[in-house]
């Protein structure tokens, strides 16, 4: 038996390892072990269980034992647009989001028609503890030639951020983040300020329509991407983790879905 790994990179960041256990066809086959075989009237012995086959915690259980800082088991009461613990950013309307799904089947749907807004979540994350960001997200929709390097063309279809420094009205020009971009035009791998934003750093992990419409899985060092692009060590804590989707200045459309986000230790 061996074990065959396929690995997948994403700029550095995302590591999505499958593990996909086969044999060899006459491997060893003059010293294998004969079979056994039940005895007349005998049901034959279940075979014991792989531990591949071994279920996993769900995020849920590693969330309660405090493995993982799970933001998304979205739900919503009320009449707000915005899923609880999550505030709405209407940059500009028209704002189309859903939600569905529960735990970990839980998605957010947001839709974008020359428009721009957002949802984040306020609350201290311990980045020295929980350095890795994980998240899925799907596209279905591109923003016509989006790109961030030019301000007339700043649309992106989905962009995730983690900011450092309260949100607050008056603090919120000096607040730093890292954004991580599934841009139209810019190619994977482009890094740098924004230009609308100039404290904030953004790595493009996506770019046109490959892998379009098929969810995507990502795993970001958001302490040592902080490093990297600021040229310093980052704050203890992070404060807001924020999605956004945009379309207003090519005056296009986008969509895009959201789940499983969360802070890890590993």
């Amino acid at each position: 038996m061996i074990t065959k790994r396929i690995l997948i990179s994403a700029v550095g960041g995302l590591a999505l390892t499958v593990f996909s256990p086969f044999s060899l066809a006459g491997d060893n086959a003059d010293s294998a072990p004969p079979a056994e075989t039940a005895s007349p009237g005998e049901a034959p012995a279940a075979p014991a269980p792989s531990p591949a086959a071994e279920e996993q915690p769900s995020l849920a259980e590693r969330s309660a034992a405090g493995e993982i800082v799970w933001l998304s088991d979205w739900s919503r009461e009320g009449k707000s647009l915005a899923p609880d613990g999550w505030e709405l950013d209407d940059k500009k309307k028209p704002i189309e989001m859903e939600l569905s799904g529960r735990g970990e089947d839980s998605v957010l749907r947001l839709r974008s028609r020359d428009s721009a807004f957002g949802v984040y979540r306020e609350g201290e994350i311990d980045i020295r503890e929980y350095p890795f960001l994980n998240w899925e997200w799907k596209v279905t929709e591109l923003p016509e030639g989006g790109s961030f390097l030019d301000k007339d063309t700043d649309d992106q279809a989905a962009q995730i951020y983690v900011s450092f420094g309260s949100l607050s009205f008056f603090n919120k020009p000096f607040v730093k983040a890292v954004g991580y971009y599934w841009s139209s035009t810019v190619p994977v791998g482009t890094d740098g300020p924004a230009p609308t934003w100039g404290k904030s750093r953004m790595i493009v992990l996506r770019s046109g329509e490959e892998g379009l419409g098929q969810w995507q899985s990502e795993k970001r060092n958001v302490a040592g991407d902080y490093r990297r692009l600021f040229d310093d060590d980052p704050p203890d804590e992070a404060s807001a983790v924020r999605l956004y989707t945009n379309s207003q200045h090519t005056k296009s459309g986008t969509e895009v879905f959201f789940r499983n986000i969360y802070f890890s230790r590993e």
